[in-house]
């Protein structure tokens, strides 16, 4: 077995078995790929993680302090209503949701929850933006499809994550 293989995760289904982004497999291969482009182009590294992908960037940082200074900032969008972030962190970070998300797993109240728990333990910039464009699909997912997925409000969705990245950088 080659050592990407070695790092990948069993995730199964996504939405009963998320525990496998706990696993150390699993964070270690965030953080290869992290220092992977950090030391390719030598620029600051942001990761976003969305859905379940929020999942991962918490257990990023609850697995350990000195995880938090491989990256210089973190993008929770449409985080899962179980996200928490456990540790106290010093990093910037954005919270970005969609105002009107219809997935039963990704509340905006649960990110609004996210945003206040963030901002109480981090002692750098913790901000949340909401997306306010874009539409549900008649009949479609809401888990995949729609508001969930930023269905068209991409440009909208873009600049907020750009603006986040600007303002970070700039200070």
């Amino acid at each position: 077995m080659d050592s990407h293989h070695s790092l990948q995760a069993d995730f199964g289904d996504p939405y009963s078995r998320w525990s496998a982004r706990r696993e150390s497999r699993h964070i270690e291969s965030i953080k290869h790929t992290v220092e992977y482009y950090r030391k390719k182009f030598g620029k600051p590294v942001f990761l976003i993680g969305h859905s379940n992908g929020t999942l991962s960037l918490a257990e990023l940082l609850n697995q350990s302090p000195e995880n938090q200074k491989l990256i210089s900032g973190l993008i929770f969008s449409g985080s899962r209503n179980e996200t928490e972030v456990k540790q106290k962190i010093s990093v910037p970070v954005l919270v970005l949701h969609h105002k009107s998300d219809s997935n039963r797993w990704t509340t905006p109240s649960s990110a609004e929850r996210l945003f206040k728990s963030l901002k109480q333990s981090n002692s750098s910039s913790t901000e949340q933006s909401w997306v306010e464009g874009g539409r549900d699909i008649p009949n479609g997912d809401p888990i995949h499809t729609g508001r969930h997925m930023y269905n068209e409000a991409t440009a909208e969705t873009a600049g907020l994550i750009k603006n986040f990245i600007e303002k970070t950088l700039a200070n």
